[in-house]
């Protein structure tokens, strides 16, 4: 367990009656962190009684269309994010938001590898917290639902609603089903959630790809890529995508996500920034 991990699961401990919660939720532009981008984050913060309840809820501008696909599944527009603010700034508002309490999604390792990689980009730390997969919880004490999709469980405990799919409507939604679950199986401290294998530490959701065992050529380009990122210069990629293709990017962070290795870059090729996979770099050299 990494640093982070111990430091923020040695503070909560105790009775859940003595910690404030708060239920998040991501819309984005498709499914893959690192592909595609945020374009909505929301949270509902309240305690075990459901009191002094505040919410969070702000559209993101991803810097890129928004599929029309995805448009149809949450409803959010290319033309309602056009002035809406970047990623960089809304993440930074809710974590101040957020500060303090146990943070919940369901399917958290979705939610969380969006936050993830989003801070990797900015070159930001990961929060030092807790998170607890309300889907785990959900498995561990539920027999009854059809399945434990979000609108599922809903409406399986008589609180469903008529708009899923936004941010700040799913975060109102987990809150409720933490509620429920608690119902369910009595539980009143941390220690009884933490046997459950739902709460884990924000960094543990998505451990962090081992450099140790990397390929030689592959530890190169990594040093490569973060001494030019380091120093601001360009690099001249040779890039192995589905055709053989030569570039000169503008690096910006190396990101890990689910035991793979990224570079995020501006492309001065395509005018637009790109991710590509470091394995897949057949040459690096930093323009002098």
């Amino acid at each position: 367990m990494s640093l982070a991990a111990v430091n923020a699961q040695a503070g909560i401990k105790g009775p859940l009656k003595e910690l404030q919660f708060v239920a998040f939720d991501v819309e984005t532009t498709g499914l893959s962190a690192i592909a595609c981008r945020l374009v909505e984050l929301s949270g509902v913060k309240f305690d075990v009684w459901h009191r002094d309840v505040s919410t969070f809820s702000s559209l993101i501008n991803p810097g890129s269309p928004i599929p029309p696909e995805v448009s149809k599944i949450h409803g959010i527009t290319d033309d309602m994010v056009k002035d809406a603010p970047k990623a960089e700034q809304v993440l930074r508002d809710f974590l101040h938001f957020a500060r303090g309490g146990v943070w919940l999604a369901h399917n958290a390792p979705f939610d969380v590898e969006f936050l993830k990689i989003e801070l990797l980009r900015q070159k930001q730390p990961l929060p030092e917290v807790m998170v607890l997969d309300t889907l785990t919880l959900a498995q561990v004490v539920l027999s009854g639902p059809e399945n434990f999709k979000l609108k599922t469980l809903a409406e399986y405990f008589g609180f469903g609603g008529a708009e899923y799919h936004r941010a700040l409507a799913d975060s109102v939604y987990v809150e409720k089903l933490f509620g429920k679950l608690l119902e369910v199986s009595h539980f009143t401290t941390v220690e009884e959630l933490n046997g459950t294998g739902a709460l884990k530490s924000f960094s543990d959701w998505g451990r962090p790809a081992s450099r140790e065992h990397l390929p030689e050529s592959v530890k190169s380009h990594i040093c490569l890529l973060e001494a030019a990122i380091e120093s601001s210069s360009t690099v001249k990629l040779k890039y192995q995508g589905e055709f053989l293709s030569t570039r000169t990017v503008q690096p910006e962070a190396v990101i890990e996500s689910r035991g793979s290795l990224y570079l995020s870059a501006y492309c001065l090729k395509s005018r637009a920034q790109r991710t590509f996979r470091v394995d897949r770099i057949v040459e690096a050299i930093i323009n002098t």
